[in-house]
């Protein structure tokens, strides 16, 4: 993969796909999804059109599954530590933090799936 993503919009041309997790992306992948445009093709359901190449949007997908597993496994950690706590009221002050977490994390990877999945298909039905 490459460390820079094609994209038209940016000043130079690219948007920096670099980071320790897929997490650090994702405004990268926002960027992506919310300037594409929905193109209409006949006999098909429609297709997305980013503003990168072919090489963008597969690094983009593979980008986009390294960053909801990342959420994933965060989801799970937070999960864990809450359940496997032994004495619930030790971390009772923090219970409504951690699920807000839990569900902003999983409201994330939901959103993220789903642009994997349009990109994923406008690839496989190029117009």
């Amino acid at each position: 993969m490459s460390k820079l993503i094609k994209f038209t919009h940016s000043e130079d041309g690219a948007l920096n796909s670099q980071g320790s997790t897929g997490l650090s992306l994702v405004t990268t992948l926002g960027a992506l999804a919310h300037t594409s445009q929905l193109i209409p093709v006949k006999n098909s359901a429609p297709i997305r059109k980013y503003a990168t190449d072919e090489k963008g949007i597969n690094d983009a997908i593979n980008k986009a599954n390294e960053a909801i597993a990342h959420l994933q496994w965060s989801i799970q950690s937070v999960s864990s530590i809450i359940a496997l706590c032994d004495n619930k009221e030790d971390i009772a002050e923090h219970l409504t933090g951690a699920m807000w977490a839990i569900t902003g994390l999983s409201e994330l990877s939901t959103e993220l799936s789903g642009i994997a999945l349009d990109m994923q298909f406008s690839t496989e039905h190029q117009a």
